[in-house]
């Protein structure tokens, strides 16, 4: 019986690295840019929550506003 060659076990190793190294790679980037992406989703939904909080704000103080020259109105009868 003759044993396998020596030289040709040694020359598929650093193959084999490459690849799982290229691959491992590969797999930290995709996360990488599921995490970016993830955050840019968070942001746009804080902006969005934002503006509407804003708004309701502004709602909220004209009502107020209205509030407040109706019963002002109703007290003295002046529309100023």
């Amino acid at each position: 019986m003759t044993a396998p060659p020596a030289n040709r076990r040694p020359a598929l190793t650093p193959g084999l690295l490459l690849a799982g190294g290229l691959l491992l790679f590969v797999l930290l980037a995709y996360s990488g840019f599921r995490s970016v992406q993830a955050v840019d989703h968070e942001t746009q939904m804080r902006s969005r929550a934002r503006i509407g909080l804003l708004h309701a704000a502004n709602v909220l103080s004209a009502l107020k506003d209205i509030e407040t020259a109706q019963r002002g109105y109703v007290l003295t009868a002046d529309e100023h």
